[in-house]
Formats: C-alpha cells, structure tokens, sequence
C-alpha cells in the first residue's frame, strides 16, 4: 500500500507527490502518454528498467489512480494486461500541485 503523508497539503497534493515522486513512475507515466495503452513487456523495455521495478512502480500508480489496467488485479494471472495513463486525473494532479507551489 502506497503511504500519502498527511503534511496539511490536502488531498490532491499529497496524492500529486505520491504520484510524481519517483523518477520511476514519472518515466512510466511518460512513457504510456507518449506510447498510449501498453503491456508490461513495452513498459520495461520503454523505461529501460527491471520487470521487479516496474511491477512495484504500476502498482503504486494504479493504486493512486493515475493508470488503468483492462483486466482487474485478481484475475491477472497469466494474461495480458493493457495499462493506460488516466490523463485527467494525471492534469489534476499536477494543476494542483502547481497551485500549492505559486503564490497569488
């Protein structure tokens, strides 16, 4: 389960943070909005990482909402799973994480 730290931020910024705030799943990130929809295979070699890393990364974005899988998590075995970036929360997220860094 993916930690959101409660530093009074609100919701959607703490969550922007958790999402953002790996290198790693911001290159998964990139790489499904650049690549649209891909499997686990086009995700690791696009990224250039381990199966072991990038599992544990889709994981934690899945869980935060910012990808989408076409088969649910207790029916995956042995198939072929499509992730798809979730670009409105994806420009959500990030709108709000700009507003909490600029002043009026």
């Amino acid at each position: 389960m993916v930690k959101v730290i409660n530093a009074n931020l609100g919701v959607q910024v703490e969550t922007a943070i958790a999402v953002f705030g790996t290198p790693t799943r911001v290159g998964i990130l990139k790489f499904l909005l650049d690549e649209g929809p891909s499997q686990m295979g086009s995700i690791t070699k696009g990224v250039g990482l381990t199966r072991a890393t990038v599992v544990k990364a889709i994981l934690a974005l899945e869980e935060l909402g910012a990808i989408t899988a076409d088969i649910p998590l207790e029916r995956r075995a042995g198939k072929r799973v499509l992730y798809r970036a979730h670009v409105e929360l994806i420009e959500n997220l990030l709108g709000a994480l700009k507003s909490a860094l600029t002043t009026d």
